[in-house]
């Protein structure tokens, strides 16, 4: 199950019951909303339902509630992005970055998902740690070969730790503790 970070700070935000009224980060004490859009959402929803039809067709089951429940569980995989009225502003950059183990597509799209948070670290050409693990959100996810993608890289607003580096600086990034990406920076970040 992946855990929902805050978009402000990059702490884990608790699970809700009713997910859809909206969180507030319980470290930082901003608020954050479900990122409803994405392809990978509307086609795991679409399965979902296409299911619900079958049960309901061959086993006579009733599907309104286990509707409710599908787009509940759909909401677990959801990200969290900013809920602020005003202008927000983030260092970004844009980044690419190579697979380090196989995925089969579906798990791809669902672990790369827009606006999901990562953890990364930035490393010298040596592989020698040059920042702390840093908290930033992915957007903009293009895989154009199996295992390489580019993406645009943005930093959540209230870390505290220093993420101004050059085009060309190479970065790891987690996913669970694990290595999952091994990437550099296109851009320089701004």
């Amino acid at each position: 199950m992946m855990k929902k970070r805050c978009p402000w700070c990059g702490e884990i935000v608790p699970e809700k019951f009713f997910p859809f009224a909206g969180y507030v980060c319980p470290s930082c004490g901003n608020r954050s909303k479900l990122h409803l859009f994405g392809g990978v959402y509307l086609f795991l929803f679409s399965i979902g339902i296409l299911l619900l039809i079958a049960l309901d067709h061959f086993f006579s089951i009733k599907s309104v509630w286990l509707i409710v429940i599908l787009f509940a569980f759909t909401a677990l995989t959801l990200p969290l992005e900013l809920d602020s009225r005003h202008f927000v502003p983030q260092k970004k950059s844009k980044a690419e970055f190579i697979l380090l183990h196989d995925m089969f597509v579906l798990k791809k799209k669902i672990m790369f998902l827009e606006k999901r948070i990562f953890f990364i670290c930035f490393v010298d050409d040596n592989d020698v740690p040059i920042s702390h693990m840093i908290c930033c959100i992915f957007e903009d996810i293009k895989f154009a070969e199996k295992n390489r993608a580019t993406v645009s890289v943005k930093f959540v607003p209230l870390s505290e730790h220093k993420v101004d580096f050059p085009s060309g600086t190479k970065y790891y990034l987690f996913i669970e503790e694990t290595r999952a990406t091994e990437g550099r920076l296109t851009d320089d970040v701004k």
